[in-house]
């Protein structure tokens, strides 16, 4: 990148002048740019700078190999600047503040520059995520649990997209089956487990769906994380316990947006999906809340977790919620 004073343009005076510019205060994301902080132009001088605009993985789904792209400067305006000396090391120094200016520095935009993606797809680190379960994973004579999803067709990246996604319980799927007309009542901690919902993108190279797990990164509060006892009865629904009778549902409704859930970088008419990957509960037992009035769990401390007592859900066959149809979406 090549920046140029113009003498001819400036006052009589301050064409003799050092300019300092503090690029602190640029108006977008610096750290997109690999900017020097503190810029010296003495004057009538020519700065020629390298720049490695970070293109983010997900801004690759908009590019094509074989396709010529642009990257354009749009401009900038810089608030803190300063005349000085060539010789003054003083406001070179991160140390020294340069004051807000009444008019700032205008560095016209529209300079650019082209480029073109080779087919080589760049190599990543693989990404964790869960297994996807099907239906073929269930238990015979266990529980059948399903999960349906809606949403939008059309999602605005600068605005969150409401998702609901609804269980249903459809007893044991066994006519004789004396338990198939049975309530449960399970925890619902494994519905919020990382990677248990996920969104996808199609990969240019080749088309294939893959899971968008780029800002999904894990952090974990500090606190005590001693293990605790909990009553599923007297914490009901508030405590994560749900209970259903065949045919019942239940419905929640989220808003997911870019970064954590979605891409951040999406192409306009970019179709992405959004899915329940499937998970197997870590408690459920038959009866309704009430019934369960006394039942006593000891699970994880202040991190949660799956439940530690009774081992092995006391014995009782495993519930595996298999994998739901995506929701599909274009990118407006």
């Amino acid at each position: 990148m090549r920046v140029k004073r113009h003498p001819d343009r400036e006052g009589s005076c301050e064409k003799n002048q050092a300019c300092f510019l503090d690029w602190t205060s640029f108006m977008t994301d610096g750290e997109q740019l690999d900017l020097p902080e503190r810029w010296l132009l003495p004057p009538a001088s020519v700065l020629n700078t390298l720049l490695h605009p970070r293109i983010e993985r997900d801004a690759y789904h908009g590019l094509r190999p074989g396709e010529r792209d642009e990257i354009l400067w749009p401009g900038a305006k810089v608030n803190r600047w300063k005349w000085g000396s060539s010789a003054d090391d003083q406001l070179l120094s991160q140390q020294h503040i340069l004051t807000p200016q009444p008019v700032p520095v205008v560095i016209p935009g529209g300079a650019r520059c082209s480029f073109m993606l080779s087919n080589e797809h760049p190599i990543t680190e693989p990404q964790w995520t869960l297994p996807l379960l099907s239906q073929a994973d269930r238990v015979s004579g266990a529980p059948i649990l399903t999960v349906e999803m809606t949403a939008s067709t059309h999602w605005n990246p600068k605005e969150s997209l409401a998702v609901t996604w609804t269980v249903t319980y459809h007893g044991t799927g066994r006519e004789n089956d004396s338990n198939n007309s049975r309530p449960i009542t399970f925890r619902t901690f494994n519905f919020h487990v990382y990677g248990t919902f996920l969104a996808y993108r199609q990969r240019y190279e080749d088309g294939e769906w893959e899971p968008y797990t780029e800002g999904r990164d894990c952090a974990f509060p500090n606190g005590p994380d001693d293990p605790f006892q909990v009553t599923v009865g007297e914490k009901g629904e508030r405590g994560g316990f749900v209970s259903l009778r065949p045919g019942q549902s239940r419905s929640k409704s989220i808003h997911i947006g870019p970064g954590d859930h979605l891409p951040p970088y999406p192409a306009t008419g970019e179709i992405l999906r959004y899915r329940f990957n499937g998970c197997e509960l870590d408690w459920w037992d038959w009866g309704t809340l009430e019934d369960h009035a006394h039942t006593v769990l000891t699970v994880p401390g202040f991190l949660g977790g799956e439940v530690l007592d009774p081992p092995d859900n006391g014995g009782r066959p495993k519930v595996v919620v298999p994998a739901s149809t995506p929701v599909v979406f274009t990118v407006i």
